[in-house]
This record gives C-alpha cells, structure tokens and sequence, in this order.
C-alpha cells in the first residue's frame, strides 16, 4: 500500500521527535474503534498522523522503529551486532536494502526527506558503532539530507532504477571542500609591494641546493604569489617554472602547507601510528569475506621483515592498505566512466618504483602519457627497501623532505593543495578521508561518500 504524500513524516517532524528522544504511537482503545467504524462503513484506514502518534500511549523510538523491522524480516543481523559488536560489509547491504524495501512499501517510491531521515537516525541508535563521530547527528553515511546522498538514498535510486522509471533524488550538490577550494584569509600579494627581487632571486640564484635557509626566508616572503597564481588557475608547471627551488630544496611543499594550515599541518603524522594497526585489523577482516587478492598480498608484505621480498615494506603496505577500505569506484553511466579502476592500478597512482641508478629523466619522459596527478616514486634497490623519495608534479620530480613513507605520503597530500590540484578521480575517497577525517580540513564542507563515512565511524569510534 502506497501513502499520500501529506501523510508522510517531513524533515521538520522528524527533527522535533529526535530531540525529544521519543515517538509515541497511537495503540488506544479509540484507535481500535475508530478502526472498527471505518471498516464497517467500506473506508481504507490511514496511517496515523504525526500529531496522533504523539499524542499515543506507547512510547517507541527511531531505534525501536528499525529494531521491529529488523525483527520482522533481518534477525540475523540484530544477531550478529549483538555477536561481534559491529556489522560485516555484506551485512550493512542487507539491513539497507531490508529497510528501502519496507520504507517504500509504506511511503512510496520516493520517500521525503524527513522519512529517510528517521530510518537513518534508527540505524545509527540501534547500531552505535555505525555512527559517524565527525558529524552533528552521525547518520549522514546512510542519510544526508543535505546532499541527498548515503547508502539509503543509493538504494532507493537503484531499486526505482530498475523498475524503469525515473529517479527523482537530485545529484549531490557539488561543494568547495578539498584543495581546489577558494579560502577566505588566504594571503594575496599587497597592494604596491614589489616581489621582483626575491623572485629574481629564487629564479637565478645558482646556489639554491647550498644555501636552503636562505631559500626558505625567500620562499616565505614569496608565499601570496604563489596563492594568487593558485586562485588564478595557473598550473602546477607554471608555478614550478616560476619557482625551480621546488625541484632543489626539499621540504617547501611543508613550507607553504603550514603557512596554509598552521594548525593542521602535523596531523597525519601523528595520527596515523594509531590509524595504523586498526587499518591492518579491518583489512583483515575484509581478506576474510572476500579473499582479494591484492590485501593478501599486502598483509603478507606488513607481516614479512625480509627487504628482499618483491612486495612493500611494512610502512607503505600499511597506507595502502587504507585504499583497499576505500576502493576506486565507478563514477557515472556512460562506459568510459562506469570501468572501475582495480586496486593495483590505483596503487600505481599513489606510489611507483624504480631501481636505484635508473634514469629519472627517462622515467618522467615516460608518464606524459599516462599519469598527470602527482604521485610518489619510491627509489632503492628494492620496494621493500626504499631509500629515497621523489613528488611527481606534472612531470616533474620534487624531492621529499622526509625519510619515511609516511611521511612522503604525508607531503603527497599537502601537494593537492600546495599547487591547488584535484585529487586523482581513482583516489577521491582515499584522499577525501585523509584530507577530513585525518587532518580535519574542510569537515562537513566537502563532499563525502557513504563509503568514506562509514569508515570514519569504524576507526574511530571507541
């Protein structure tokens, strides 16, 4: 039976039951009568209205509401929270799709807002592990009434997919979060100052590789120029061209980043020794449900002390690991943009090798073709003992200022928003969690997936 559309729950509705903690539902003996009368004289009965659920004896809540679905038709996924204290990927997807199916037999093909929104908020009070710790009310994973998205919203546009009829949930609106977004305070060259001598400088000087102090004090003085070439839409060659040093003195990436983000720069850093053991554990429950292939072989590389092993070592299996959470996916329907990226190739554009004593020239020549968005390349005798790193920006090589792989993918990511490059279409989610959930820039601004929510909730809620 399909509702009116004035009988279901508006946004609204559901905000003032969910402050009151309570949803009473109308189970009395009048009810029962009224019940009665209309059948007798041939009227369909309706749903109650809101104002008479609130008004019912029998206190219930959005929890309660999904429990008593879930006890209707899923118990053995209310089992298997109570069992582990979590939820296995496959069966997030059943409960999902257990309760679009209910909400569109009782409200239609294309619930409100405020429907969506109360089944969320159930899903996330019942199963608090499943709760977002980054947002206001932590069911944007499953429901986002501001973009329209979650895994809810996916479900609904899938099902009425395949019915052949036409989805009315809008796209996600689009967002200025991440490193192409256009920052208030951002510095900007002064009216009638003149940076004419130290750009000179930065741009002849012969001793830059030398006297890296000094590239640093010029670098600083520098910065709004580089932020106003940025604004402008300059490439990220037309900055390097402008300033060489970047391909001489390692560690200006860091420089402009903290300048940028002076109270975010050193997050990743010291987060990720305690990201880092959690990753390992969630991606070895994910080599449990699905056997991929290329987690086993990066757990086999974490867990092996051998530098003569073909895969990773430890510290980079780790990080990449986190992508195995965060596949590539598919973006649109046409097939050029439906061919799902595999995981090894999106490795690829994260961190490549190459044997000490190899050509760099050579191996730039040979990604202009194929790679534009920055990425690592690891140096030494073998992936497993990696002794230097380089930034590969448009083709052109960038040393790292640290020593660590965590700390190489550190500057990678401060890279995007140093030359205001987008990230990797491949890797949007895996540098999208990094960029909120980790250095905490531009939360609840940027556009997250259900995927890069749902995450967040399993590595950092206690």
């Amino acid at each position: 039976m399909v509702l009116k559309e004035d009988e279901e729950w508006s946004s609204s509705d559901v905000h003032s039951i969910a402050s009151a903690d309570t949803v009473r539902v109308d189970t009395s003996s009048s009810s029962q009568s009224s019940t009665e009368s209309e059948s007798s004289i041939g009227f369909r009965k309706k749903r109650p209205r809101l104002d008479a659920i609130k008004e019912s004896d029998t206190l219930t809540d959005s929890r309660e509401f999904v429990r008593g679905i879930l006890r209707n038709r899923g118990d053995a996924i209310l089992q298997e929270y109570e069992l582990n204290g979590s939820l296995q990927d496959k069966t997030r997807r059943q409960m999902v799709n257990v309760l679009v199916a209910h909400m569109q037999e009782t409200y239609g093909k294309h619930p409100k807002t405020g429907t969506k929104t109360k089944y969320a908020m159930g899903i996330v009070t019942l199963f608090p592990s499943l709760k977002d710790p980054f947002t206001s009310t932590g069911h944007e994973a499953f429901f986002d009434a501001r973009s329209n998205t979650g895994f809810l919203a996916a479900r609904i546009k899938n099902v009425n997919r395949t019915t052949d009829e036409k989805a009315s949930i809008p796209k996600p609106s689009r967002t200025d979060g991440g490193p192409g977004k256009v920052r208030e305070g951002t510095q900007q060259p002064a009216a009638g100052c003149s940076y004419d001598e130290d750009l000179n400088w930065l741009q002849h000087c012969p001793t830059l590789a030398r006297d890296s102090s000094l590239v640093v004090e010029k670098m600083q003085s520098t910065f709004p120029v580089r932020q106003h070439m940025v604004k402008e839409g300059r490439t990220a060659s037309d900055i390097l061209e402008q300033f060489p040093c970047f391909e001489t003195v390692p560690g200006l990436i860091e420089e402009d980043f903290r300048k940028m983000f002076p109270e975010n720069h050193s997050r990743f850093l010291i987060k990720w020794p305690e990201l880092k053991p959690r990753v390992v554990a969630l991606a070895r429950q994910l080599l449990k449900q699905n056997g991929n292939l290329t987690v086993m072989e990066l757990l086999s590389s974490f867990d092996s002390s051998d530098q003569n092993k073909e895969g990773w070592n430890s510290g980079t299996s780790s990080i990449l690991l986190l992508l195995c959470l965060l596949p590539p996916a598919s973006q649109g329907r046409s097939k050029a943009a439906s061919a799902k990226v595999s995981i090894s190739s999106a490795i690829s554009r994260i961190i490549q090798f190459q044997k000490s004593g190899g050509s760099i020239q050579d191996f730039l020549d040979g990604t202009k073709q194929t790679q534009s968005q920055p990425f690592l390349l690891g140096i030494g005798n073998s992936k497993a003992c990696i002794s230097s790193d380089l930034l590969i920006v448009d083709h052109k090589a960038i040393p790292c200022g640290a020593r660590t792989v965590e700390g190489a993918v550190d500057e990678l990511f401060k890279t995007h928003f140093v030359f205001g490059l987008h990230y990797c279409q491949s890797l949007h989610q895996f540098w999208t969690f990094i960029q909120t959930a980790v250095f905490e820039i531009d939360v609840g601004v940027s556009c997250e997936s259900p995927r890069v929510r749902e995450l967040r909730s399993k590595l950092f809620t206690p």
